[in-house]
């Protein structure tokens, strides 16, 4: 496993240049963000190439929902607008979503409950699309994840909360794409976000070994709060080595807001990561 930083909620009082910087004083060797559209390509991969950082992950989709497939035009956009920018940060891994969110993570297009079979198979169909495109645009085997969000707190009104729904969409994708391509694989799965699990009420030692096989990439932050590990009630360490046990040998990102000062969060999440090994 890989540690990743994400940088949108850390250092608010320093650019994403310098943000780069402070995560490689800390000894971290990945980031991840949200949006390319607010950052300067040029200068970030200029902080990337002084500290040798890497990116890891960011968002392939910030505008359209794929649960409306009238706006599966408008998300391929966006995913193509993504791409060009792999040029810049090289990333093996591109994050989408149900829906569109808007200031605050609010969602712009709201729906009253959990997506039903319309809106899956929607869903599925949007997903494959992109898909292609990432096929027909990016020679470097990017990996789609797709993210489940928690609606109790942080993002009421999103198409799709559980675990269970989300591995059902990766298997509705993967059988579609292997019925289109001679039974080809896709580049693929679910972004597993250990916070929003959490708050949505899972428990997450037993979720783990249950969804991994279509996990690609985690996300980490404490529940409740979202701050980083060790603010709030669990025990990361149990659960990062039930990860490591199970046989997950992909990025964390940690993808929080710090309820201390960013320099005592990232050394919280150092520690963290040393005890580990």
């Amino acid at each position: 496993m890989e540690p990743s930083i994400c940088i949108e909620m850390i250092y608010p009082e320093l650019s994403y240049e310098e943000r780069i910087e402070a995560v490689a004083r800390c000894g971290f060797r990945y980031i991840e963000f949200w949006s390319w559209k607010d950052k300067d390509p040029v200068t970030v991969q200029q902080a990337l190439q002084r500290t040798g950082i890497r990116v890891s992950n960011y968002s392939g989709q910030r505008k359209g929902d794929l649960i409306r497939e009238e706006q599966h035009p408008l998300v391929e956009m966006d995913l193509q607008d993504a791409l060009r920018y792999q040029r810049y940060f090289s990333s093996p891994t591109l994050m989408v979503l149900a829906q569109e969110l808007g200031e605050q993570g609010r969602v712009v297009r709201p729906i009253e409950k959990e997506a039903g079979e319309k809106e899956i198979e929607i869903l599925v169909k949007g997903i494959i699309r992109l898909l292609t495109v990432v096929e027909r645009e990016d020679q470097r085997g990017t990996t789609l994840v797709f993210e489940p969000l928690n609606t109790r707190l942080d993002h009421p009104g999103y198409a799709i909360s559980s675990m269970e729904t989300a591995e059902r969409i990766y298997q509705l994708v993967l059988a579609e794409y292997a019925t289109s391509r001679n039974g080809r694989r896709p580049d693929f799965g679910i972004l597993l976000d250990l916070y929003h699990q959490g708050m949505s009420g899972d428990d997450l030692l037993s979720l783990i070994p249950r969804y991994l096989h279509c996990v690609r990439y985690i996300h980490v932050a404490d529940v409740p709060g979202r701050g980083e590990p060790g603010s709030g009630t669990v025990d990361w360490l149990s659960v990062l080595r039930t990860l490591q046990e199970s046989g997950y040998d992909g990025f964390v990102g940690f993808e929080f807001q710090p309820s201390q000062s960013s320099d005592r969060a990232l050394e919280r999440i150092a520690d963290l990561w040393s005890r580990l090994r």
